[in-house]
């Protein structure tokens, strides 16, 4: 992902004082590694408990229908913006 990358090229370094020895760069990487995967896993263990949601025929048709509505009331928004 180019954009991870440029964040880690060019924007973390900022972000520790110049002459700083390579291991404070280090932590910086780590810590936000440590961050991120912390977060993915709680995401899909959480999206995971969750799965009934999706696997059964009624609450199915009820996301459907819930999704359909939104995306009728956000095409009238973007219709009388117009």
């Amino acid at each position: 992902n180019p954009s991870v990358t440029s964040f880690y090229i060019g924007v973390a370094p900022t972000f520790v004082p110049s002459g700083a020895p390579w291991t404070a760069l280090a932590f910086l990487y780590a810590a936000h590694i440590s961050i991120a995967f912390s977060c993915h896993v709680f995401w899909s263990s959480l999206f995971h408990q969750a799965r009934w949601l999706f696997t059964g025929e009624r609450p199915r048709r009820w996301l459907d229908g819930a999704i359909g509505v939104i995306l009728l009331w956000l095409a009238w928004r973007i219709w009388h913006r117009i």
